[in-house]
């Protein structure tokens, strides 16, 4: 069955009553998200960022430039945006640990989406602050927030986990020291890191999928954050970030954004033949 496709950062969802009255062929959906990303760090905001495919999305899309996060904190944020409330509405005001599944006060996100007929899949970051059921996703694989029934990275690939591991160590909680701010060339390949494992287990995962039902595909990063990781195989050329150059290969906001930025296009091209402009996307 071929569907169209609509790529989101973000997604408001109503009642399930509304959810079921849409049209018999509803539309494919892809929540791609990466933590900690600021709003300019894109080259369709400044030129100076090289984010291609990010770019692509936002041209063929809508670039919404006055969108404003939940909380300032992780939990809080994501607590929010899944749950569909305000943190004070949760209870959720930091990162903290979050609600049980049987203490939610409202349905979650992707619960609702597979309610109204979608294969659910979800691969990366949730971060509820708490091990809890998957919440909806019927495919599920993370790499570093343990969840009850989801596929770890950990348990699959040990290996791979703990060489990520031990390359972060001096990185601190959230790898968000002084030592993690400046960085450091990793030594490892793509998928051994968490944002590489999961985007190649979610490309197999296209690959192979087989279900007549339209599709929820959800895919968090982890690494877009304050501490840098570059890779040895790197992009030639320089990455220009506010007015100053950086060779290829530095510790630099360049280098951080250029894993996520592959991955999404990779996403893309999987499933670019599917995919359908929004008319008239603008900002």
């Amino acid at each position: 069955m071929r569907l169209s496709t609509i790529v989101v950062g973000t997604l408001a969802v109503g009642s399930h009553a509304v959810m079921q009255a849409q049209t018999p062929k509803l539309p494919n959906i892809i929540f791609l998200m990466d933590d900690q990303h600021r709003w300019d760090a894109l080259g369709i905001v400044d030129r100076q960022v090289k984010t291609p495919n990010l770019d692509r999305l936002a041209r063929q899309g809508v670039l919404f430039n006055q969108a404003v996060c939940q909380a300032p904190m992780s939990v809080a944020s994501r607590n929010s945006l899944m749950l569909g409330l305000y943190p004070n509405q949760i209870g959720t005001l930091r990162n903290e640990p979050g609600l049980p599944d049987e203490k939610l006060p409202s349905r979650p996100l992707v619960e609702v989406i597979c309610d109204a007929g979608y294969e659910t899949a979800g691969f990366g970051k949730a971060h509820w602050g708490i091990t809890v059921g998957t919440r909806g996703f019927e495919t599920r694989y993370e790499a570093e927030c343990r969840e009850n029934g989801a596929i770890m990275m950990a348990d699959v690939d040990p290996e791979k986990y703990k060489r990520y591991n031990e390359e972060i160590a001096d990185f601190g909680p959230g790898e968000e020291n002084n030592l993690g701010y400046i960085g450091c060339t990793s030594q490892l390949q793509e998928n051994e890191h968490r944002d590489g494992w999961l985007t190649e287990k979610c490309l197999e995962y296209l690959k192979s999928r087989d279900d007549e039902r339209p599709l929820f595909l959800y895919l968090s990063f982890f690494i877009n954050r304050m501490r840098v990781i570059t890779f040895r195989r790197s992009l030639s050329g320089c990455i220009h970030w506010r007015g100053h150059d950086m060779p290829s290969n530095p510790t630099g906001i360049g280098s951080t954004l250029r894993m996520p930025s592959r991955s999404i296009g990779g996403i893309c091209t999987s499933i670019s033949g599917k995919m359908r402009p929004i008319p008239n996307g603008n900002r």
